[in-house]
C-alpha cells in the first residue's frame, strides 16, 4: 500500500466519471447479490481496509465509528486501521484482502484473486464485496481530493479547484460523521451514552 503517492481526482471530469462508473456498477449488480449480502460489520471492516489502502483518514474515522456501532471489537478496528493483522476469520480475511486488492488495482483485480474470492464467497458475494469497495473507494478519492487542494498538491490548480468543489460537500459530511471514530483512534475516552 505504501510506495505510491496518495491518489485523488485531478479534474471535475474524473469525479463525474468515477460517480457514473460507480452508479453503472450498482445498476448492473442490482439484485445479483440478494441473499448473499456481506454482513454489515464485515462491510465496515472492508471500508476501513480500503480507506487504509487509499490513505483516507476521514473515511477511516467514519468507518471506525460505524464498525464500533456494529459491535466490531476495539482491537480489531485498531488493527485494521494500522495495517496490523486483525483477528479475522479465514472467510473475512479473504474478503478484506480482496477488497484491498480491488482498491489498490483501481478496480481491476487480478483474475486469480477474483477466482479465489468467487470460490470462497460465490459470484454474488464477490459482487457485493466489490460494490462495498467501489463505494468507499470513491468516497476516499473525494476526501483525498479536498485534502490535495487544501495542501496545494497537484498541478493545474484551476482544474483541481473544480474537482474540489464537487468533492467538498461529501468530504465535509464524512468528516463530521467520523468525529467519534477520530476520537477513538486518537485514544480519547468517551462515554457510550453521549454518542
Amino acid at each position: 500500500m505504501e510506495g505510491h503517492p496518495k491518489r485523488f481526482f485531478g479534474t471535475a471530469s474524473e469525479v463525474c466519471s468515477a460517480l457514473a462508473k460507480m452508479r453503472a456498477h450498482e445498476r448492473a449488480a442490482r439484485g445479483q447479490h440478494e441473499g448473499n449480502e456481506i454482513p454489515r460489520a464485515l462491510g465496515e471492516k472492508i471500508m476501513i481496509a480500503v480507506s487504509r489502502v487509499n490513505e483516507c483518514a476521514r473515511c477511516s474515522y467514519l468507518h471506525t465509528r460505524f464498525a464500533l456501532e456494529r459491535g466490531v471489537p476495539d482491537s480489531e478496528v485498531r488493527a485494521l486501521c494500522s495495517g496490523e493483522d486483525a483477528d479475522l476469520t479465514d472467510g473475512e480475511a479473504v474478503v478484506v484482502a480482496y477488497a484491498q486488492h480491488w482498491a489498490d488495482s483501481g478496480g481491476e483485480p487480478s483474475p486469480e484473486a477474483r477466482a479465489r474470492m468467487i470460490e470462497r464467497h460465490g459470484a454474488a458475494g464477490t459482487i457485493h464485496a466489490e460494490l462495498i469497495a467501489h463505494r468507499v473507494h470513491v468516497g476516499n478519492m473525494m476526501c483525498n481530493t479536498v485534502e490535495a487542494f487544501r495542501s496545494g498538491a497537484g498541478s493545474g490548480r484551476c482544474r483541481l479547484f473544480r474537482a474540489y468543489l464537487l468533492c467538498a460537500p461529501a468530504a465535509f459530511f464524512i468528516g463530521v460523521l467520523g468525529a467519534r471514530g477520530r476520537r477513538f483512534l486518537s485514544g480519547q475516552k468517551e462515554s457510550r451514552e453521549g454518542s
